[in-house]
């Protein structure tokens, strides 16, 4: 639709444009650090990590909270995590925050169980 509004404008504006759109049109406030990207699909790259990884969220306390009896000490860990990664204003930093929180804990519930 933006290159039928603006036929003539350079490529380089129509992305931003396309970007622009495109973070308008989220719901989430949290994600509007997509507009620093320069092209569309890594934006929607970002927006799709950050979904994925909100869900992985939630699934990974589900998974850990079958083990409350056992280790009652990494059950408070992943809920304060959860809480810090769906409250945070820093995305980025959350996001790789996450990520090691992930492998840490994966690998300690494949040697428990």
């Amino acid at each position: 639709m933006i290159n039928l509004a603006y036929p003539t404008a350079p490529a380089e504006v129509i992305e931003q444009l396309s970007v622009s759109s495109f973070v308008d049109g989220l719901r989430d406030p949290e994600n509007s650090q997509l507009a620093r990207h320069k092209t569309i699909s890594e934006a929607l790259a970002h927006a799709l990590e950050i979904e994925a990884l909100k869900k992985a969220s939630r699934v990974a306390i589900t998974r850990i909270e079958i083990n409350i009896r056992r280790r009652r000490k990494l059950v408070t860990i992943c809920l304060i995590h959860y809480w810090s990664f769906s409250n945070s204003s820093r995305t980025d930093e959350t996001l790789e925050a996450y990520r090691e929180w992930r492998k840490k804990t994966d690998s300690l519930l494949d040697v428990w169980s």
